[in-house]
């Protein structure tokens, strides 16, 4: 749960509860690696020609984002 600017109570997207609670700390990310296959995984870097990079355990992954 997270405090908004008016201060109510929000839930975050289940993804990002689930990094929490493994400890990752970063924003899970989605790439497109080909016309029928996509990466979700925490967000490394942003690369010059659009892409980025995503890293599952001990993977990196780079294609466009979602």
């Amino acid at each position: 749960m997270f405090v908004t600017k008016n201060c109510q109570m929000k839930e975050f997207p289940l993804s990002m509860r689930v990094a929490e609670k493994w400890g990752l700390g970063g924003m899970i990310r989605t790439i497109i690696l080909s016309s029928r296959i996509s990466v979700q995984g925490i967000f490394v870097q942003a690369l010059a020609d659009g892409r980025i990079a995503v890293r599952v355990g001990k993977d990196l992954f780079y294609g466009r984002p979602v």
